[in-house]
């Protein structure tokens, strides 16, 4: 674990805030190679990406504040500290869609198309702030005696399972898929469908591993919203599917 980076001018850059820096950086740098397939200028997309980036890191605040109300209710000013991560995917993923669809239909710009353009990038932006994780020493996994645990000593007791880097390799993986499926995806939206269904599934499993209290059935919060959002997605893709394969059959049958 390396919480501060390093130091410029005498301050300290941290590992996590420098992580979720590049993540913005390397992701905007791919969308904006995709962008015009989707009619968005490199202004327009600048706008987009920075909304984005705003909301989405409000909205992981405020839900894993919301999650962890007990550790800020007697320090408000907590809150507003992200040097130490605290972030929540989820939050952040739900905020930073409904702001984004805002964003996309105020242009009249099509949410499928700008969907399919920002996902792989954004798959490839949760890795790296998962490398950022580890350099912080949060979302650890549980105590581990396996050649590759990591020694958390540093803040925690003993060797661990390196459960931001099976979440980053996951991620590395998923990015490749969408990447290549760029070419070949079925309709508008497809890609943003397959990232939900499958960062759920990396999510779900690499729970198993995380040091996470227990919420229901021997599983934790995140695996309940994981199973939720999967099942969400399947049926959206099912549904999807029928409607483009079969877009007149609504109009024969009248």
């Amino acid at each position: 674990m390396r919480p501060v980076l390093f130091e410029l001018f005498g301050l300290p850059v941290y590992g996590y805030g420098f992580m979720v820096a590049l993540a913005f950086l390397v992701g905007y740098a791919i969308t904006l190679k995709h962008a015009e397939k989707a009619k968005m200028t490199r202004e327009l997309l600048a706008d987009f990406a920075l909304l984005m980036a705003v909301s989405g890191v409000v909205g992981a605040r405020l839900f894993f504040v919301a999650l962890n109300w007990p550790e800020y209710a007697g320090d408000p000013v907590a809150i507003l500290d992200l040097r130490s991560g605290g972030l929540s995917f989820h939050g952040g993923a739900i905020a930073g869609i409904l702001v984004g669809i805002w964003f996309v239909r105020r242009h009249g710009l099509s949410v499928g198309l700008i969907a399919d353009v920002v996902t792989p990038a954004f798959a490839l932006g949760v890795a790296i702030v998962r490398i950022g994780c580890l350099l912080n020493g949060c979302c650890y996994g549980l105590p581990s005696e396996l050649f590759w645990a990591f020694d958390c000593s540093y803040w925690h007791d003993g060797p661990r399972h390196p459960t931001q880097i099976y979440e980053a390799l996951a991620m590395f993986g998923v990015f490749w898929y969408l990447s290549r499926r760029r070419k070949h995806h079925h309709f508008p939206g497809y890609l943003l469908i397959l990232f939900t269904i499958q960062y759920s599934a990396v999510r779900f499993v690499v729970e198993f591993f995380r040091d996470v209290p227990e919420f229901v059935w021997g599983l934790s919060l995140a695996q309940i919203a994981s199973l939720i959002i999967a099942a969400f997605g399947i049926a959206w893709l099912i549904i999807a599917e029928r409607m483009h394969r079969y877009p007149q059959k609504r109009g024969v049958e009248k």
